[in-house]
């Protein structure tokens, strides 16, 4: 008896992961957009509702984005030259106690401006060529 309910048991637990699995598959995760949608496309045997893109308002965050970096690259480009080690800085280096230290962290700080600045106009490239594509998209578009 205590055998026959063990089986049992394991059957209803089979039962119970193979149904979960076919509903999991018959409804995707999110499941379909609700918003207004401006395409429907067929991916892998099912239709995707795309939600509508405002592309004024993408645009505008793009050129937002874009001054942001360029500020942020004239503040390190700022830095880089304020901070670079001259003549007189290394005079005091070498005078003052404790003046190599301070060299040091000039020179370990200028090294990460400068390494912040090539990420920085790795973006800003990026940026740039982001809105190339979407001026001819658009370009395209008004044909």
């Amino acid at each position: 008896m205590g055998q026959d309910t063990s089986i049992r048991a394991r059957l209803a637990g089979w039962a119970l992961a193979i149904a979960c699995g076919l509903l999991a598959q018959a409804a995707p995760a999110g499941g379909p957009a609700t918003t207004r949608a401006t395409t429907l496309s067929e991916h892998e045997g099912w239709l995707v509702e795309l939600p509508a893109v405002d592309r004024a308002a993408l645009i505008a965050d793009l050129f937002t984005h874009r001054g942001r970096l360029r500020e942020r690259r004239r503040l390190l480009s700022r830095r880089i030259a304020d901070n670079a080690l001259t003549v007189k800085k290394v005079v005091w280096a070498i005078i003052m106690p404790g003046g190599l230290v301070y060299a040091f962290n000039e020179r370990r700080q200028v090294a990460a401006d400068e390494s912040a600045l090539g990420s920085v106009r790795a973006a800003l490239a990026e940026c740039d060529r982001d809105l190339d594509r979407l001026d001819s998209v658009v370009a395209a578009r008004a044909r």
